[in-house]
């Protein structure tokens, strides 16, 4: 296979982790909110089924909004983990890791910042800092991830040497 063909191969999964972010980010406010109620109905009737039993439903709608807040914020960290992942593997041509590392990083957090920049113009929807944060973070514990692997990989490797 061509240097050519394993560069575009080798950015595929992370384009398809960017569509797939650009596609959920595109949904209005009501569409998001649906499908983050889905795993909030399940957190409060199968995993924690007391939360789901306030005696007020001001209570029931404080335990709700926390729920899907958490939920919100962990969907956006897992997402970019996935990116910090992919992008740390479409460098693989950047033989120093640290280049590899800051080139993978970058390229995440500079796609969540997007991201939120194009959030600002979904009805509903809103650009925020801190969610920009989020996805950084977790872009970066996915590079973290790979890098680690790959540091204990080429020590068993020099071990077996």
């Amino acid at each position: 296979m061509s240097k050519k063909a394993k560069l575009v191969l080798g950015f595929l999964p992370m384009l398809a982790v960017c569509i797939t972010i650009f596609w959920f980010s595109s949904n209005v406010a009501e569409d998001s909110s649906e499908q983050s109620s889905v795993i909030v109905d399940y957190i409060e009737s199968d995993v924690f089924p007391d939360l789901g039993r306030m005696e007020t439903p001001s209570d029931q709608k404080k335990v709700d909004d926390t729920i899907s807040h958490i939920v919100r914020k962990a969907a956006h960290f897992s997402v970019y983990t996935l990116l910090g992942i992919c992008a740390f593997a479409a460098f693989w041509f950047i033989k120093k890791k640290h280049f590899r590392c800051l080139a993978a990083w970058g390229s995440a957090a500079l796609y969540a910042a997007s991201d939120e920049f194009h959030q600002h113009f979904v009805p509903g929807r809103s650009c925020e800092f801190k969610d920009v944060m989020i996805d950084s973070c977790g872009a970066l514990l996915g590079v973290g991830l790979c890098l680690a692997a790959v540091i204990i990989i080429s020590a068993v490797r020099k071990r077996k040497k």
